[in-house]
């Protein structure tokens, strides 16, 4: 009985050259780190890119990067705690590239404190821009595709202590189990208009831009 495919070897693409062609694929946070990886296999896949960023160095680094792989990139600077900034990167994305197809709410915000440290701006920080942000920019994509009659994809990058919870990390563990929620309501709301929202949860892993505490 014939089953499953094997997955490809560390480093190889799961998905044909090509998959993405004539796509715009807006990435929030791509300027490092797991947004950057994803963007770029985005781009070796044939996507146009959209790099959204609050700072300009991250927003240079992502767009080197995509450079270097031959992909259409724009970048756009963004705060994703506030609805008008989004909606003017979107508006940037589509006169560049076309309705954004993917989206991918990759930023967040995340540092270790203890609970009993944790100051109200550190909570409100974390809080407005991993759960606040996710919900405001799939707001922002859904109305457009759902005014365009179009489909889309919408891919929230979650957590594991977003189910288990995760001790010194409060603010995120509570923001992370709040998109996991999001992700699971949005997904069965948005479904009959053709926008699929999924989760990714990719655990730890090293890279150059992760913080001494966290490692």
């Amino acid at each position: 009985m014939a089953g499953l495919p094997f997955p490809p070897p560390p480093g190889e693409s799961a998905l044909p050259a090509g998959t993405f062609d004539g796509v715009c694929v807006f990435v929030t946070g791509a300027g490092t780190g797991l947004g950057k990886a994803i963007a770029s296999e985005f781009a070796r896949l044939g996507a146009s890119i959209v790099i959204a960023s609050r700072k300009p160095e991250h927003l240079e680094a992502g767009e080197a990067a995509m450079k270097e792989l031959g992909a259409p990139v724009l970048t756009v600077q963004c705060d994703i705690r506030d609805a008008d900034s989004i909606a003017a990167a979107f508006d940037a994305a589509t006169d560049a590239f076309g309705l954004p197809g993917v989206l991918v709410n990759n930023a967040a915000a995340n540092f270790p404190v203890p609970a009993e440290d944790m100051s109200p701006n550190a909570w409100r920080t974390v809080v407005d821009i991993t759960l606040n942000g996710t919900f405001l920019c799939s707001r922002e994509f859904a109305r457009r595709h759902l005014a365009a009659d179009e489909p889309g994809s919408i891919i929230n990058v979650g957590a594991s202590y977003g189910w288990t919870g995760g001790p010194g990390f409060a603010h995120s563990a509570a923001a992370k189990a709040g998109v996991k929620n999001l992700t699971e309501t949005l997904a069965v709301e948005w479904a009959p208009y053709g926008i699929q929202v999924n989760g990714l949860v990719p655990g730890l892993f090293p890279h150059e831009d992760m913080t001494a505490d966290i490692q």
